[in-house]
């Protein structure tokens, strides 16, 4: 046989200390969890499925480590609790609990799967704007244009040759205000 805490368990449950019995409910190897109810008699081991049963009430964060004991003990005593018809009415508290439990399963995986997938996303987009934060920084800083210290007359004759830009002193006679082929709003009368 293993380590066993039995003793600890049963001076819990005959003095009713909640204080000891949650340091029997803070052992989680499993070895020692089987050892322990092993050892138990029939009626200790129902006394402590009923103290499962009111910690899944008071403090359901510990459900995991409290359905490892609820399992041993069931595995272990199922016989005795079986043939106790007294018992099984004693049961329906934890069953309530598991079936509650249960019930929000679903839910909980579906909310898990979306809560994944939008933290994956969101690590994706973090990665992407750490790659291209340095092309676009170097693009940001980088001028759009250099200015040269007498390069702007010979600018404005090159483009008036190749027709993309005309000469600024060409284009004396024409004025902001002319729209070619549009009617100016002097020309509208109001009625």
């Amino acid at each position: 046989a293993g380590l066993s805490i039995a003793p600890v368990v049963r001076q819990s449950l005959r003095a009713k200390d909640g204080v000891s019995m949650q340091a029997v409910f803070n052992y989680g190897d499993r070895k020692v969890i089987d050892c322990t109810v092993a050892e138990l008699s029939g009626v200790e081991a129902f006394d402590l499925l009923q103290e499962c049963t009111k910690r899944f009430l008071t403090d359901p964060v510990r459900a995991p480590l409290l359905c490892v004991w609820v399992q041993r003990v069931l595995l272990r005593h199922c016989a005795f609790i079986f043939s106790q018809p007294a018992m099984h009415q004693a049961l329906l508290p934890l069953n309530d609990v598991l079936k509650s439990r249960c019930s929000s399963h679903r839910t909980l995986l579906r909310m898990r799967g979306r809560l994944q997938t939008l933290r994956a996303c969101g690590k994706l987009s973090l990665e992407r704007s750490k790659q291209t934060t340095p092309a676009a920084e170097a693009s940001a800083s980088a001028p759009l244009l250099e200015y040269v210290e007498g390069d702007e007359d010979g600018a404005e004759e090159e483009a008036g040759e190749d027709g993309s830009m005309v000469d600024v002193g060409s284009c004396e006679g024409v004025s902001d205000d002319d729209d070619f082929g549009e009617e100016s709003d002097d020309d509208v009368l109001i009625d």
